[in-house]
């Protein structure tokens, strides 16, 4: 199997961007490893990870009033 794409994004936008590229053939990481476990148990077989653990808006969960 080969190694998928690796796409480590910055922004919601450019996430959101590259999914609607690659149309359903993705899946998000969130920089654990998870994704790469599964995919060497073949598991998962998207051709594309689209990395969403830079995204300062992802970092955190708040509670809103």
């Amino acid at each position: 199997m080969a190694e998928p794409a690796y796409f480590r994004t910055k922004s919601i936008e450019t996430a959101l961007e590259l999914a609607n590229s690659h149309r359903g053939n993705y899946i998000y990481s969130a920089g654990g490893t998870d994704v790469a476990i599964r995919q060497r148990q073949g598991l998962v077989h998207q051709p594309v990870v689209i990395d969403l653990s830079e995204i300062p808006e992802l970092r955190a969960i708040r509670a809103t009033p």
